[in-house]
């Protein structure tokens, strides 16, 4: 019995040790750790834990001289704190701290501290406000002097006939001062890096429509040392919008009735074209070789390039391009018969270009007829205005 009792007191004994050099070890880490500021301790946000007092200090104070940088859309402002009298009340924020650290000591904080290291847990956050002064009229005439210089109105296009080109419209633009505000004066009270970085609310106005006119103002431009005449049919097909320059005069037709001829092949097809003939089109599109239509003609004649050429005209007529006919194939006017085709527009006496009178068109038929191509092939043709074509 008596050996049964002095084990268990050794037992305690060495509990009893194990505790009290325990609880040594953790008040003497604990004091250390004293010396610095502890874990979980922020400043504004950003963490000192592991920082001395004034290590703490000197580094929430130098956030506060870094610029603040504000974006007006992709355009980027540097705001120094010189220009708004930002500053670090340092006397107030060490007051803050002090006033934070203070509930770290006594035996309630040591005996968190212990828990905290037996339990392997984090400690809970400790966050100390900076004091930062600003002032908010200077904030305001930072934002004014941003949008004195960044704002504008709607700007309609501009012709530059020297370079060729325009300068587009652009939307109008106005810093929206009480949505910008809040957004700023957060971005200067931040310690984050990041965060001292601002997109201010920027307010757009659409940019005007553009006319056709401008464009007609900038041929009329380029055509102003020109000797000939110009014949020019533009359309709009969002709008409906026409520019004409001599658009309802004749001209020769030449490679642009090239069109006419494969949309007549294949309004007599009763099936897709056969590999060769699908290479001539594509010759005669895109290459514009007289052959290839030539032999496109032959195909619709039945044999007879001519009789061809005389189908490709009844076509236009129908489609109500009265100004539009091909009496011959191309370099084959020697076998056709003598062409006095007479037309609204071949027969003015205003204006003549002296067309060929084998093969005529006008810019607004030829536009028409392109048109009418695009309406044919588009997915949605509802969404485009209607062509002026029956």
């Amino acid at each position: 019995m008596r050996k049964r009792g002095t084990g268990i007191g050794w037992a305690i004994s060495l509990l009893l040790a194990i505790i009290i050099l325990g609880g040594y070890w953790l008040y003497t880490n604990w004091q250390s750790s004293r010396t610095v500021l502890p874990p979980g301790l922020t400043i504004n946000e950003q963490p000192m834990g592991g920082m001395t007092r004034e290590q703490a200090l000197d580094a929430i104070a130098l956030v506060y001289t870094s610029p603040i940088t504000a974006y007006y859309g992709e355009e980027a402002t540097l705001l120094l704190p010189e220009m708004i009298d930002l500053s670090l009340d340092m006397a107030a924020t060490a007051q803050n701290l002090d006033e934070a650290l203070a509930t770290q000591v006594g035996v309630q904080s040591f005996f968190t501290y212990a828990l905290d290291q037996i339990l392997r847990r984090e400690p809970e956050p400790l966050a100390v406000k900076a004091i930062v002064n600003y002032s908010r009229e200077r904030v305001d005439a930072f934002m004014d002097r941003i949008a004195q210089k960044y704002d504008h109105p709607p700007q309609n296009p501009v012709s530059l006939p020297e370079a060729g080109t325009f300068r587009p419209a652009r939307a109008g633009t106005e810093l929206d001062l009480d949505a910008s505000r809040p957004l700023l004066i957060e971005a200067v009270l931040s310690a984050d890096t990041q965060a001292r970085q601002v997109h201010l609310v920027v307010k757009t106005e659409p940019a005007p429509e553009v006319s056709i006119d401008l464009l007609g103002e900038a041929i009329g431009s380029t055509l102003r040392e020109f000797d000939g005449i110009a014949g020019i049919f533009i359309k709009d097909l969002n709008r409906g919008k026409e520019l004409c320059l001599n658009c309802d005069v004749a001209f020769s037709g030449l490679s642009t009735l090239k069109i006419g001829i494969v949309l007549e092949l294949y309004r007599t097809l009763d099936a897709p074209p056969a590999p060769e003939t699908t290479s001539l089109i594509s010759e005669t599109l895109t290459a514009s070789d007289n052959a290839s239509a030539n032999l496109l003609l032959l195909e619709i004649g039945a044999g007879n390039p001519y009789s061809g050429a005389l189908q490709v005209t009844e076509l236009f007529s129908r489609l109500s391009l009265h100004n539009t006919f091909m009496a011959a194939p191309y370099d084959l006017k020697d076998g056709a018969l003598a062409s006095n085709r007479i037309t609204p527009a071949n027969s003015r006496t205003d204006i003549s270009t002296n067309p060929d009178p084998y093969i005529q068109t006008t810019p607004t038929e030829i536009g028409l007829l392109l048109e009418g191509c695009l309406l044919y092939t588009s997915p949605s043709p509802r969404d485009r205005t209607r062509s002026r074509m029956p």
